[in-house]
């Protein structure tokens, strides 16, 4: 047992005060005098006079008794600035350095007089701290660092009040909190948790990890910057880390651990191996036999969850408008020929009784799938951890080796708190640089009354926010640069209330199973709550939140927001790329009914692509909520050249809810598709009903689908228009994405600046790996019935079609996906390059069956979409489009620079009719085409392939397809046509020769 690796904190402060003895060896013979002085200077400049023959001179430092620094120069002189690290009374010791050997004995070392040092003329000090090699009996040296976090904080703590200058603390390695050494740092907290009638019912334990508070804040503003230690990563995990699997089930390989008595373990949410979030077992979607009749929940004997071994670990998942449900199980009883399911009662009475009626569940089709049970487990990425044994299964992905996998399961909810004491003393001035946080959980679901998300996950019974992996309140000054923030068990990261000039800048936050980022409780100010009064002191006001990427957003919670900000002033959100969330990407506002504070905030130049991915509605791209305190010179929020990407349900882009007041949209770029009428589609959208949206602003923005709606008026507005609340003028639609240059350099100017550009971290290199990198975007809406499945660099797997992104970093190299189209609808697939503005060289195939269909070979201008099939639809004979592949390769870079592909996807096009009819008799197809296109000239061709499947002869055309009409053409069959042969249709633009390929396929009798 290493007893110094149990002692308490008390004798890490004791360590300070401490004197230490100095042992005098053996004198030898070549030692050289002592240096005559030293003597002081001005400053901290000392010097002494030289010895004859030495080859340099030791100067230590010391404080007190304590020996603190120790310098080699060849000078006479040095300036300690650099050297000191805090106050207090110094004196230095000077050695002559002879054949290498330097001595401690006074008669051959000179000691200078005391200099008392109050940390006035001092810079920085650097503490370092290596959770691997590091001793925390150790001088916090780069040479002798520190082993933890807190070790460090005991150092600022103590020097608070003496130092004048900035102090970094350096960090090197992983610290894992939810493991022995480091959990014992770690503290508790218990939260209840509340039914609908505001009882009891349950409660949950919260663990944080790292904490600051307002004693840790040193003198004058300085700061305390903990940060990467230079040329290392840094990381804090809330993880245990779990080894000896052994196959358990070699027929569907499956693996087996055990996680130990850790009851925090055995109750994980989540599992990541090696650094990625697997999924829970679930169903694939509801299963057969399920039915949802008066407020009851059916499911088909098939199913057999009567013999399911333990039930009461299953939770049913729910979709409804805006929210989502997730409900423990208690027990099933037959009824019939089916089973009735018997949930926790608190949580299946608000979710079937909850305050509005649009989110009761009412329908079979709100259930989504069934989770965590052993017997669910039947996909490749997916695990069960059995909390009765501690048993945790998991059946790998392809490629991963369970003898070698890093395996973690989370145990602590807040890696990092930072909390002041009140607003007269706050915890302030720190800053976390290139920092990264991850593998966390929260366990509230697993209470009583499961987890009962409204939009942006508040709790939709108890209205609050919940835990974060971060979580800063009553603070000033308190920024994050350059960190990752990942694999959240709910939110990322919380500035929760009374948060003054703070900073995000450059970070990524992803893979959060609920909300990304949040700048102030929204739940807070809804519905009265007086917590953010607009006295100056409570006010959340004066931050930034500038070039961060913010992707994969509610994960296992999805009415989660990428960002939400409540109760703001003066902030403002700029330049960041927010994509791939479950609900809507920017919501802000949330104060009905509570004092209007919002004013002087912007949202400006943000990319927000890829939102309400997961069949939760009523949302957008930008979204707010409640009255602010706008007024005609300045509004609440001004939200100007944004490029807001793919809406993929309801309502708009550019949303104006309830009560919203004083709002300016202004300059932004809507391009999005939908699958619904255009004339219903809401470009923008200030509510009516009961709660009237005023003074909005809609002005000069450029768009692809509908027409703005001012729903108090019930007016769908085209052209310009003032109505009896709001004002809409100067924008503009641009059905084919034809922008002008004002919208080119808007979307060009959108999202990271260059600098930031690297903090994308989906990157492949195509010279040493050809799979296809995507941002997860399960599109359950509008394309819910289509199903497609996609590997994700074999870590990832799920339902729906996708748009990513590849980085090159060579000069060439090849990306592929492979789908499969539902035959009923048609696609268009394109890719847009990304770069500076200069055209770079692509080629394409699109594969069917393993044969090429269609071929890009040419210039791809960066920052537009280039269309490489478009009205593509699957033939009748479901077997064509089995295996589709899409594979781009590139063949030179941007002026040197590296390429990427900024989006590669499949879309929904349109619903067209296209027949071919075989006359055997005449040996001629008759060819009927009626479908979503303009007036187009086409080139048909008319391929003839052998049973083989290779191609033997082709006829070309050339026809004319008129808007809004049928087209007849009737083509004799190409010469080496023969009984067995198959008749392929192909569909070419005759302009630009994009295809629309291939349409109709049909063999030969």
């Amino acid at each position: 047992m290493n007893l110094k690796r149990n002692v308490t904190a008390i004798g890490f402060i004791l360590t300070f005060i401490l004197t230490i003895s100095i042992c005098t060896p053996a004198f030898a013979a070549n030692q050289l005098p002592a240096p005559a002085g030293p003597v002081w200077g001005e400053g901290l400049n000392i010097s002494w006079n030289s010895v004859e023959n030495a080859a340099g001179y030791e100067v230590a430092i010391y404080c007190g008794s304590r020996k603190a620094n120790s310098v080699t120069v060849k000078t006479t002189e040095l300036d300690l600035t650099k050297h000191v690290g805090y106050g207090g009374t110094y004196k230095v010791r000077v050695v002559a350095l002879g054949d290498g050997t330097n001595y401690t004995d006074s008669a051959f070392s000179s000691f200078s007089e005391d200099k008392i040092l109050r940390g006035d003329t001092a810079v920085k000090y650097d503490v370092y701290v290596d959770a691997q090699n590091g001793d925390d009996f150790g001088a916090g040296t780069m040479e002798d660092p520190y082993r933890t976090i807190e070790r460090a904080q005991g150092y600022v703590s103590m020097a608070a009040s003496l130092v004048n200058f900035d102090v970094n603390v350096n960090l090197r390695g992983t610290f894992y909190y939810g493991e022995d050494e480091l959990s014992r740092f770690v503290t508790s907290r218990t939260s209840n948790i509340k039914n609908r009638g505001g009882s009891v019912v349950d409660s949950y334990e919260i663990q944080s990890a790292v904490r600051i508070g307002s004693g840790d804040k040193l003198r004058n503003g300085k700061q305390t910057i903990y940060k990467n230690w230079d040329g290392y990563e840094a990381t804090l995990s809330g993880g245990k880390r779990i080894g000896g699997w052994q196959l358990y089930d070699s027929e569907k390989n499956i693996w087996k651990a055990n996680v130990g008595t850790d009851k925090r373990a055995r109750e994980a949410r989540q599992l990541y191996i090696n650094g990625n979030r697997a999924m829970r077992a679930r169903s694939a979607s509801i299963p057969e036999g399920a039915l949802f009749s008066d407020k009851t929940q059916y499911v088909g004997k098939d199913l057999g969850m009567q013999n399911w071994e333990h039930l009461d670990d299953v939770e049913f998942v729910y979709y409804r408008k805006w929210c989502s449900y997730r409900v423990g199980v208690q027990s099933v009883a037959p009824e019939g020929d089916k089973y009735v399911v018997n949930f926790d009662p608190h949580a299946w009475d608000f979710a079937t009784n909850p305050h509005s009626s649009k989110t009761e569940i009412t329908l079979t089709d709100d259930l989504e799938y069934i989770e965590n049970a052993y017997e669910l487990l039947d996909t490749e990425g997916e695990f069960y951890i059995n909390r009765h044994t501690g048993d945790v299964f998991y059946m790998p992905e392809p490629g991963e080796d369970m003898t070698k996998a890093t395996a973690v399961v989370p145990v602590i909810d807040e890696l990092l708190v930072i909390e002041g004491d009140s607003v007269t003393n706050r915890a302030e001035n720190v800053t976390f640089d290139g920092i990264h946080f991850t593998e966390t959980t929260w366990l509230r679901p697993n209470g009583a009354m499961g987890h009962l998300s409204n939009q942006s996950d508040v709790s939709r019974h108890e209205g609050k926010l919940y835990e974060a992996a971060i979580r800063a309140q009553t603070v000033n000054n308190v920024n994050f640069q350059n960190c990752v923030v990942n694999n959240a068990g709910n939110m990322g990261i919380l500035y929760l209330k009374q948060f003054q000039n703070c900073t995000l800048i450059g970070n990524v936050v992803r893979d959060t199973s609920g909300v990304g980022v949040v700048l102030g409780d929204p739940s807070q100010g809804y519905g009265g709550n007086k917590d953010y009064a607009a006295d100056p002191a409570n006010a959340n006001e004066g931050n930034l939140v500038s070039n961060n990427y913010i992707h994969n957003i509610g994960l296992d919670f999805p009415s989660a927001t990428g960002f939400v900000g409540g109760m703001l002033r003066n902030t403002k959100i700029t330049h960041n790329e927010i994509s791939s969330c479950t609900y809507s990407g920017i919501s802000v506002g949330w104060h009905s009914g509570a004092d209007q504070v919002e004013v002087g905030n912007e949202i400006s130049y943000n990319l927000i692509k890829d939102v309400l991915t997961a069949g939760i509605d009523d949302g957008g791209q930008i979204y707010h909520l409640g009255p602010t305190a706008g007024d005609e010179t300045t509004p609440g929020w001004l939200i100007k050249e944004n490029h807001l990407v793919n809406t993929y349900g309801s309502v708009s882009p550019m949303y104006a809810d309830n009560s919203s007041s004083w709002l300016t949209f202004e300059r932004n770029v809507e391009s999005t598709r939908y699958s619904v009428n255009d004339d219903q589609i809401r470009a923008g959208y200030a509510q009516g009903g009961g709660n009237i949206s005023k003074n909005i602003l809609f002005k000069d923005n450029f768009f692809t689908n509908g027409r703005f709606r001012d729903s108090a008026t019930n007016t769908w507005i085209e052209g310009d228009r003032k109505t009896l609340y709001n004002e809409y003028v100067g924008n503009k639609k641009y059905p084919n994405e034809s922008w002008p240059q004002e919208a080119l350099a808007i979307i060009n100017k959108a999202g990271l600046e260059s600098r930031y550009k690297d903090i994308k971290t989906d990157k492949v290199n195509l010279i040493t790996d050809g799979s296809f990198e995507h941002t997860k975007t399960n599109y359950a809406m509008p394309w819910k019935a289509a199903q497609a499945k996609i590997t994700r660099n074999s870590s990832e797997r799920t339902d729906g079609f996708y748009s990513g992104r590849v980085e090159m970093t060579g000069s060439s190299g090849t990306i592929s996906q492979t789908f499969r189209m539902d035959t009923s609808k048609s696609y268009d697939i394109r890719i847009k390059a990304k770069g500076d503005g200069v055209s770079t060289h692509l080629t394409g195939v699109l594969t069917v069956g393993g044969k090429s269909a269609i071929v890009l070979d040419g210039d791809v201008i960066p920052d537009s979409f280039t269309m490489i099939g478009s009205h593509l639809r699957a033939s009748s004979d479901e077997q064509v489009f089995e295996d589709v592949t899409l594979t781009i390769r590139f063949s030179s870079l941007l002026n040197g620079d590296a390429v990427y592909l900024e989006e590669c996807s499949v879309i929904e096009a349109g619903q067209d009719k296209i027949v071919m009819n075989i006359d055997t008799v005449n040996s001629k197809a008759t060819v009927e085409y009626s479908g979503a296109t303009e007036n187009n000239s086409v080139v048909a061709s008319l391929a003839v392939y052998n049973p083989q499947g290779s191609l033997t002869d082709i006829l070309w055309n050339t026809e004319t397809i008129r808007e809004g009409s049928s087209e007849i053409w009737e083509y004799p069959f190409p010469e080496n046509t023969h009984s067995g042969d198959t008749l392929k249709l192909f569909l070419w633009d005759a302009i630009s020769l994009k295809p629309f390929v291939p349409y109709e396929t049909v063999i030969i009798p």
